[in-house]
């Protein structure tokens, strides 16, 4: 079976991802993408945390738009800390949202539960690996521990199959877990190994 992309769009938010994985060399079709395509260096959302970057990326825009700063914020009534982990935490829309206005149908892939239930607006396909539903486990297995490198490639299996047999869905955002990275720097045999 050949596959039509023309009108499908990929993000692949790749959670902790230093440039110095990138410049090992070790996965030659980004290497390919960068050389055919568009490939500019940037810089992270500062505080460099999951939510800020991830929501940025999302919404496609700052912060201060978005209302994202963080991963959890102090709640003084409760005197207790509080995770950003709902929609109603964004002062903007999605890009699913967006999406979803023009009738185009778009997917959800993280490691992330709270990444579900932040972006979770709009979206027509979702899967949060570290809580998939039994539909999801029927058909691609088991999740791998949420702390693995696995986990990602499972993820990206699921990106690979909607792509043959969900011709409808136009827009796939796959984000990854930031496991491996904080687990091994570069030039580690078990970073390189993910790399590839």
């Amino acid at each position: 079976m050949s596959l039509h992309l023309k009108n499908k769009s990929i993000i692949l938010m790749v959670d902790g991802f230093d440039i110095r994985y990138f410049d090992r060399n070790l996965m030659p079709f980004m290497d390919k993408m960068a050389n055919k395509g568009f490939y500019k260096i940037g810089s992270a959302i500062f505080p460099s945390l999951t939510n800020a970057n991830n929501i940025s990326i999302a919404c496609g825009c700052w912060p201060e738009e978005h209302g994202v700063t963080t991963n959890c914020y102090y709640d003084e009534s409760l005197d207790t800390a509080v995770f950003l982990e709902h929609s109603d935490f964004l002062t903007t829309k999605t890009l699913f949202e967006s999406a979803a206005e023009t009738g185009t149908l778009s997917a959800l892939l993280t490691c992330k539960a709270k990444t579900a239930r932040i972006l979770e607006n709009g979206v027509s396909f979702c899967v949060a690996a570290e809580s998939p539903d039994k539909e999801i486990v029927l058909k691609y297995g088991q999740a791998p521990p949420m702390y693995s490198s696995e986990i990602n490639y499972w993820l990206c299996d699921i990106a690979l199959d909607l792509l043959v047999s969900r011709p409808d869905i136009d827009l796939i955002y796959l984000h990854t877990t930031d496991y491996p990275m904080h687990m091994w720097p570069p030039e580690a045999a078990e970073s390189q190994q993910h790399m590839q």
